[in-house]
């Protein structure tokens, strides 16, 4: 067998170090069992480069820290760091050949992760690498095949600088086959410090991340019955996520699943409940492979705090409960937003979609221009077959607000029209769609529609007035009890 230690990268490097309660490397078939590691000054437990099957069951990890002083560069997880490699972590061009570590299975049961901080290490090697306060889960350069199943698991009061309070989750370039399995856990309570590094995702950060031209291959990962509680960040106080792509390499195959889940009083100062976007907004693109999906989800009650602008957030043109920047997402199911204290949803320049018998219902809230959903840019909302759409008592909270829906422009020379339609079917023409308005300030708020513009129609030879145009866009059956605002 070979010596598994001359097998993989440097990642005990004299920049970056492991200092931990429980550190193991190396090694096949390891069982942690009922254990409790407290008060480390370095991480509870550092689990690097093993194989074949790693089980971490009825355990504890409270109150390690690692702090500024503790070594030059640090990586995040300071509850638990699992870190899978075949390069050096500083230099990415020194890999292995090793299959060693491929297909191992790690499962993590039963495990509370509580009060555990990772402070800001005195340089940043990577920041991709800073994730996670509680559990920190990096699959490096060119992993492959890791089965990781974490269930019935507490992540509590956890606080991280860069982002993911309660777990970060990283999968870098080259990671193929992986299969990531996130059920019935709690994050709540979890901080993503404000900082220059951020500080998105207070209970989860998730990077799905393609620096070079090099392709990803398929990743599957699920969070199923996960419940966000509580949690607060800059953006993305329940969670975020920064899908990655170059100029050079747009796709990152990863299938990307949140079924059944909930979002309570999360806190963000941009996103209270979830964000999604770019790994880099320059990008002009939302057409990536990586599309996450949310089937059944609920956000409740999260809201927006004021506590100034950092100098280093520029990109964000809205606040919302759930902000979607320059990517695509999908919605099934019964997808619901209740009683939040801001905007909804707010699409920037990206698209969604609504999968077929699918339902969104938005009731009882509030933000500043439109309660339900907004849009920006170049953004649609597409539907498939047998969609409702429920809008009640929604509200803005300024005088060109809206309480339903509220779609924009930034650029005064982007109208609505045939071309920019911010409602649209997939299908073409979609059977049983239904949009109901009650009682929700005025319902829809236009900006940029013009009547000498054509109208989202097949027949763009015919010139609607705009109110028509709003018509003809959402196609089928509109229940009002309001008005529509067009400027």
């Amino acid at each position: 067998m070979p010596d598994p230690a001359a097998a993989y990268g440097n990642i005990n490097s004299n920049k970056l170090r492991f200092r931990s309660g429980l550190i193991i490397k190396n090694t096949p078939h390891v069982l942690i069992n009922h254990i409790v590691v407290t008060k480390s000054d370095g991480y509870g437990a550092a689990l690097l480069n093993n194989y074949k099957e790693i089980t971490v069951i009825n355990s504890k990890f409270t109150w390690n820290i690692l702090s500024e002083s503790f070594v030059d560069h640090t990586i995040g997880g300071s509850g638990m760091i699992i870190l899978v490699s075949k390069c050096d972590i500083e230099n990415e061009s020194i890999c292995t050949k090793s299959t060693l570590t491929d297909h191992t299975c790690y499962e993590i049961s039963f495990v509370s992760f509580e009060y555990n901080y990772y402070n800001k290490p005195k340089k940043v090697l990577k920041w991709m690498l800073l994730y996670g306060g509680g559990l920190n889960v990096l699959l490096s350069n060119k992993s492959i095949g890791q089965a990781i199943k974490i269930t019935r698991s507490k992540f509590s009061k956890n606080i991280v600088v860069a982002g993911g309070g309660g777990l970060g989750l990283t999968l870098c370039e080259g990671a193929t086959g992986n299969q990531v399995l996130i059920h019935a856990c709690n994050f709540s309570g979890n901080f993503a410090k404000f900082s220059d590094l951020g500080g998105g995702g207070g209970g989860l950060k998730l990077g799905l991340f393609t620096i070079k031209s090099e392709k990803s291959g398929y990743n599957n990962i699920t969070f199923n019955i996960c419940r966000f509680i509580g949690n607060k960040a800059i953006y993305g106080g329940g969670a975020a996520i920064k899908i990655g792509g170059t100029a050079k390499n747009l796709k990152n195959k990863t299938v990307l699943l949140f079924k059944n889940s909930f979002w309570y009083y999360n806190e963000g100062i941009f996103s209270a409940a979830m964000d999604i976007s770019q790994q880099i907004q320059q990008l002009m693109t939302t057409t990536f492979c990586s599309i996450p999906e949310f089937e059944s989800c609920q956000f409740t009650g999260n809201l927006i705090f004021d506590k100034g602008k950092p100098n280093n957030i520029s990109l964000y043109q809205g606040k919302a409960t759930f902000l979607i920047t320059k990517v695509q997402v999908q919605f099934k199911g019964d997808t619901s937003f209740l009683g939040n204290d801001q905007t909804a949803l707010s699409i920037v320049s990206a698209n969604i979609f609504i999968k077929d018998s699918s339902t969104m219902t938005f009731i009882h809230n509030r933000g500043n221009e439109v309660g339900g959903i907004s849009t920006a840019g170049f953004s649609v909302i597409q539907y498939g077959d047998n969609v409702i759409f429920n809008f009640t008592n929604n509200h803005g909270r300024t005088p060109r607000s809206s309480g339903a829906i509220h779609a924009k422009s930034f650029d005064p020379h982007i109208f609505i029209s045939s071309h920019v339609c911010f409602l649209q079917s997939f299908k073409g023409k979609a059977k049983n769609v239904t949009f109901y308005f009650f009682n929700n300030g005025p319902s829809i708020f236009v900006t940029g529609l013009h009547p000498y513009r054509y109208a989202c129609t097949n027949n763009e030879d015919t010139v609607f007035p705009p109110i028509c145009i709003i018509h003809s866009m959402i196609m089928l059956i509109i229940v009002l009890d309001n008005f529509i605002s067009i400027i």
